[in-house]
């Protein structure tokens, strides 16, 4: 089995235990291992154009596994059942004064209901959408797939004259089969080496 990124950054980091402090570089590897929930992008699919820029907010839905209990000798224990359904996924967007996202959205749910009342096949209007997680640097660290999903419920923002100045907001809950996680191991090693290695010839330099 490899080892972790963060493993690899504490073999370096004992190899630049000479050069930097230790409060400096504990402090520059926290800052870089942690994800911030401000720094993602969600990619749609390419036939629907929805700038990840018009995204507000995501809430990912994660497969749960549900449980039974049994009772034996005055005490209860669980075991595993079947897993459980999983979540919608809710997207927040910024709306435009083209109506851009709400006509990209309602695109999207044409392909599942025809003008006669009939249904296409699931294979004709679901997506895979992907929410990238990106380090300080911009690196991808993560990344979910969320697997053949489609719109259901759009809901948009209330409308008040005394509100003028709030973005109009649209409201999209997406109905998710699955997703699968992808850790970016190699490009953040590599990414994470080469800062290092900046780092020590600095310091090397100062010293």
């Amino acid at each position: 089995m490899s080892d972790s990124p963060i493993e690899t950054v504490d073999v370096i980091a004992r190899r630049l235990g000479q050069f930097v402090p230790d409060n400096i570089f504990s402090q520059f590897i926290r800052s870089f291992s942690l994800l911030r929930n401000y720094r993602w992008r969600l990619v749609f699919p390419l036939d629907f154009n929805i700038s990840p820029y018009d995204i507000e907010s995501v809430t990912v839905p994660m497969r749960n596994v549900d449980k039974s209990s049994w009772v034996r000798d005055g005490k209860t224990s669980y075991y595993a059942t079947e897993p459980s359904d999983m979540d919608e996924m809710t997207v927040t967007l910024y709306e435009h004064s083209d109506a851009r996202v709400i006509k990209q959205i309602y695109a999207w749910k044409g392909l599942i209901q025809n003008s006669d009342g009939t249904f296409n096949y699931p294979y004709v209007y679901q997506r895979d959408l992907i929410l990238q997680l990106v380090s300080p640097i911009n690196i991808e660290m993560l990344s979910i797939k969320i697997k053949n999903a489609w719109p259901s419920t759009t809901r948009i923002g209330q409308f008040s004259y005394s509100a003028s100045s709030e973005i109009v907001k649209v409201t999209q809950s997406f109905v998710v089969n699955d997703i699968s996680l992808d850790s970016k191991d190699a490009s953040i090693k590599s990414a994470i080496s080469s800062l290092l290695s900046k780092f020590s010839n600095t310091f090397s330099r100062l010293g």
